[in-house]
């Protein structure tokens, strides 16, 4: 049998940075460094150690299953100011790179098994809980409506700031652009653009069409006969409110702003709930890596 050796207590300090920039000074980040993993973020400074730690007023500092619980919350990006991202995490293990490279063996060894451990939990998390959670952004919505597959035509009518803002998510789409005045669109990535008078060759191109326009009877009418004439598979009209789009029931699937403004409702119902289950799933992975008390002799230091 294996002798397990004796395990080295975990204890985290964390430094909230109250305006965003305010920063521990630098003699007392240089002895966190020394005494463990430090972690800074536009957030906090985060120090994982196994060391006693006397760190100035105003830092929190944890033991324990609270210690490894928050350490994976920050992680995960449960603690971000924008729940569930994922920089914190590469921020983590270049934190972790660089503590090997430049911290004290003994130190090293002795965190090593915890942050292998907060790396795979931190992993698994994210990936039942979090992945995919996505954002609230006009493009990310009107993309999730319009569900296009690799290398559909996306039209968008219009290039305003609207447009503009919502290009960049159809990057895997092939994009083309008509105004109905000749504008500079030159600063817009796309790979079509259609003048004014090819409206019409416009609508025979697109799978997918996105009005980026006020609602305007004289314009969508002209619209509604081009797309009668053409099978396109979506159709999403951003200047209309519900109710006013029964008139394009002849396109296969019609959606307003009224179906962003509701998807994003629910996504933000979904994306609450997953971020409460990512914290549970936080917590339980805390009381089972304090309770397992993570043998030194695991560690691998070339590889984590």
């Amino acid at each position: 049998m294996t002798r397990r050796q004796k395990t080295h207590p975990l204890r985290v300090a964390d430094w909230p940075k109250a305006r965003g920039t305010d920063s521990l000074p630098a003699p007392v980040l240089h002895e966190l460094e020394r005494d463990g993993l430090l972690l800074d973020t536009c957030l906090r400074q985060l120090c994982i150690t196994v060391q006693p730690l006397a760190p100035p007023a105003g830092t929190e500092v944890r033991c324990g299953v609270e210690a490894y619980r928050h350490a994976l919350e920050v992680i995960t990006g449960l603690r971000s100011a924008i729940p569930g991202e994922t920089n914190v995490f590469g921020q983590f293990r270049q934190a972790w790179q660089t503590c090997r490279d430049t911290g004290r063996p003994g130190i090293v060894a002795g965190i090593a098994p915890w942050v292998h451990r907060l790396i795979n939990d931190a992993r698994t998390i994210r990936r039942d809980h979090l992945h995919g959670i996505g954002g609230a952004s006009y493009g990310t919505l009107v993309r999730r409506l319009v569900a296009p597959s690799r290398g559909d035509r996306v039209l968008f009518v219009g290039a305003g700031d609207l447009a503009r803002s919502i290009v960049p998510y159809f990057g895997a789409c092939d994009v083309g652009v008509w105004t109905r005045r000749c504008v500079d669109i030159q600063d817009i990535t796309v790979d079509r653009r259609f003048a004014p008078e090819r409206a019409a060759d416009a609508s025979d191109w697109a799978n997918h069409v996105v009005f980026a326009t006020p609602a305007d009877a004289d314009h969508d009418g002209s619209w509604l006969e081009h797309l009668a004439r053409h099978s396109v598979r979506s159709v999403v009209h951003l200047g209309h409110r519900r109710g006013i789009l029964n008139a394009w029931s002849g396109c296969a699937r019609v959606f307003d702003l009224d179906d962003v403004f509701e998807l994003r409702r629910r996504q933000a119902d979904i994306r609450t709930d997953r971020i409460a289950l990512a914290r549970r799933a936080c917590r339980a992975a805390a009381c089972a890596a304090i309770d397992e008390r993570v043998p030194v002799e695991i560690a691998d230091f070339a590889t984590a």
